[in-house]
C-alpha cells in the first residue's frame, strides 16, 4: 500500500505527466526567449546606435535559449514514447537549430564588435537567414510534418 499524506497519494519521484508538462513548458519558454532575442537583434539593426546596449542582454539570452531549446527538445523526444530523436521532423529541427545558432552567433558577435567601435552592423542576410531558420523551426515544431 502506498503511503499517503492526508488521504492523497504521494507523488512519485518521476511523475510522467508532470515531467512532460514541465519539459514542454521549458521548451516553449526557451523558444519564446529565442524569438524575443531575434526581435532584439532586428531592433538593433533598424534602430539607432544607442540600442546596441541591448546586446549585453541579447547575447546571453540567445545563447541560453538556444541551448535550452535543444536540450529540452531532445529530452522531450526521449520522454514521449511516440517520438524518437531520429524522426524526420526532429532531425529537421536540429538542422534548423544549427543554422539559426550559427547566424544568431554571427549577429551577436557583430553587434559586440560594433558596440566596441571595431566594425559595422551585421549584414541584412544574416538577420534574414537567422529569422527564416527560427520561423521554419517554429513551423516544424508546431505541425510536426511526418509525425
Amino acid at each position: 500500500m502506498r503511503r499517503t499524506i492526508r488521504g492523497r497519494a504521494r507523488p512519485r519521484p518521476y511523475d510522467p505527466p508532470r515531467m512532460y508538462d514541465t519539459l514542454l513548458f521549458l521548451h516553449v519558454l526557451s523558444a519564446f526567449v529565442l524569438v524575443t532575442t531575434l526581435g532584439l537583434y532586428w531592433a538593433m539593426y533598424a534602430g539607432p546606435d544607442v540600442l546596441l546596449r541591448l546586446n549585453a542582454v541579447a547575447f546571453p539570452l540567445w545563447a541560453l535559449a538556444g541551448v535550452s531549446v535543444l536540450v529540452f527538445g531532445i529530452w522531450l523526444s526521449f520522454d514521449v514514447s511516440v517520438y524518437e530523436p531520429w524522426d524526420g521532423w526532429i532531425v529537421a529541427a536540429i538542422i534548423l537549430w544549427l543554422i539559426s545558432g550559427a547566424f544568431g552567433s554571427q549577429l551577436a558577435q557583430g553587434y559586440k564588435r560594433m558596440a566596441g567601435g571595431i566594425g559595422g552592423r551585421p549584414t541584412l542576410s544574416a538577420h534574414v537567414v537567422a529569422s527564416a531558420a527560427v520561423i521554419l523551426l517554429l513551423i516544424d515544431m508546431i505541425w510536426k510534418p511526418g509525425a
